[in-house]
């Protein structure tokens, strides 16, 4: 609060927890309250590494007729043509197979054979298709059960390959897709990056420094404080599942899910040394961990950097993951029953 120069920037508020949404408010009520908005070097920010689905260039609706025809326009193409809000890409991925579903795929960046709920039944649909072709830096799990797969270039790498929009451009140039296939000019190269938002990058628009400084999108212009609660997980704790079980990346993991098979070898769970002794379960042995969704093994590791009321295990974990029976009911938090294994669930799925 006394910087002069402040940023708030939160990571996957909005889509990994069912109160994602109140979090975010909360801190832009805090960057409102100190005045961060409209002041050079400060600001908010929710950074998410997620697409969006039914969202166009710059955020833009696709179900707002005067964008779609905007954009057609640029790209050569009738509106009509161009895809409105649709099934999720899990509701896609489960209609794999199915009368009228589809019959094959392109995937970016992606590992759902890992991080998909239910991700044995997708592996399964994944199975079904005609063809299957995966673009990633990796090999991904999903990528070693692929037809083709396509090397892209890694973030912050793109002199090195093929970048994903050059690779869509390439495709669709070979398919004989109307459109031009560029962009409105190479002033993001020229000029090492615009700020957006940037409307009109022909007509050489400044880009917008300083956003909000003008005043906010409210009928008077000035910013809305929102008021928020606290309230907890969807799944509380109980006495049949007294403990809140969080997950999380650990290092080199990110969403794809691909550098994890290298970084985490053997599934674990972390427990506060209170804990661990309170339940008899110790450093590197076998622990059963029991959640209204299902059940995972994994070998413990013992630290007092973890509250006494919780466990944490990463999520990208292939063995961990392709639960058969388990669906993500929070990617954050559950409650959870912990009790020693044995050597034998070592073994278990």
């Amino acid at each position: 609060a006394a910087g002069q120069r402040s940023l708030i920037l939160t990571a996957h508020g909005d889509g990994q927890q069912a109160r994602g949404a109140d979090t975010v408010t909360a801190f832009i009520n805090l960057a409102l309250g100190l005045g961060l908005p409209g002041t050079a070097g400060s600001g908010y920010g929710c950074v998410t590494g997620h697409g969006r689905r039914g969202r166009l260039p710059g955020h833009r609706g696709v179900a707002d007729p005067a964008v779609c025809e905007h954009l057609a326009s640029v790209w050569g193409v009738h509106p009509e043509v161009l895809p409105g809000p649709g099934r999720s890409a899990y509701e896609l991925l489960r209609a794999f197979g199915t009368g009228g579903g589809p019959r094959a795929l392109l995937l970016f960046g992606s590992d759902p054979v890992v991080s998909a709920p239910r991700a044995a039944e997708v592996e399964e649909r994944l199975n079904t298709l005609d063809l299957l072709v995966v673009a990633d830096r990796v090999l991904s799990e999903t990528a070693q059960r692929a037809d083709v797969v396509l090397p892209t270039a890694q973030r912050a790498g793109e002199s090195g390959g093929r970048t994903d929009l050059e690779i869509l451009a390439g495709l669709g140039s070979r398919l004989g897709t109307p459109g031009p296939w560029t962009t409105a000019g190479d002033r993001t190269e020229q000029e090492s990056g615009l700020f957006w938002p940037c409307p009109q990058t022909a007509d050489q628009h400044p880009g917008t420094a300083r956003p909000f400084l003008a005043g906010f999108a409210t009928p008077d212009g000035r910013a809305r404080f929102t008021p928020v609660g606290h309230r907890g997980p969807d799944e509380d704790t109980d006495s049949e599942y007294p403990i809140h079980l969080t997950t999380g990346e650990v290092p080199a993991h990110d969403q794809g899910g691909a550098p994890s098979r290298h970084a985490v070898l053997e599934q674990f769970v972390e427990l506060n040394p209170d804990l661990a002794e309170r339940l008899g379960v110790l450093d590197g042995e076998p622990v059963r961990i029991t959640s209204r969704q299902g059940i995972s093994v994994a070998r413990a590791r013992v630290t007092d950097t973890i509250r006494a009321d919780s466990v944490f295990m990463p999520f990208h974990r292939a063995d961990a993951a392709r639960d058969p029976i388990a669906w993500m009911p929070e990617s954050l938090v559950c409650a959870v029953r912990v009790e020693p294994g044995t050597h034998g669930d070592r073994e278990a799925p």
